[in-house]
């Protein structure tokens, strides 16, 4: 067991929500997060430093949005910084097509590097 994977309070959320993730998408979420944290070490992408918190704060909020963006043929993440939204949408919608745009170089390199290592083909970061 990993200190990034999900604690059973995400899990319980997710329920109430009415989520059911498969084991592969929760582990890329987990990678994500731990690339988000680890780099988050080196320069600043989110002010939570707690993995727990950020399941609840980034991964389960971003998930959130599933029910409005499920049916659509795109999604554009402006100002996109650590990923947020846009990079947890993708891995539990990798057929989805989804642009991240973030002005800032060194967050839109760590965007490239989040799309190569988790394998979101369908992610375009600009």
């Amino acid at each position: 067991m990993s200190v990034y994977d999900p604690p059973r309070s995400f899990d319980d959320a997710c329920g109430t929500l009415g989520l059911e993730l498969e084991a592969a998408e929760r582990d890329r979420l987990a990678a994500y997060l731990e690339l988000l944290l680890e780099t988050n070490k080196q320069f600043n992408l989110t002010a939570i430093k707690d993995p727990a918190e950020a399941w609840q704060r980034h991964i389960l909020d971003s998930l959130s949005l599933l029910p409005f963006v499920a049916e659509s043929r795109s999604v554009i993440d402006v100002g996109s910084g650590g990923g947020l939204p846009g990079i947890p949408l993708a891995c539990v919608l990798p057929e989805l097509p989804i642009t991240l745009v973030e002005a800032t170089g060194k967050k839109a390199r760590f965007l490239a590097t989040c799309v190569s290592e988790l394998g979101l083909g369908r992610v375009e970061v600009v």
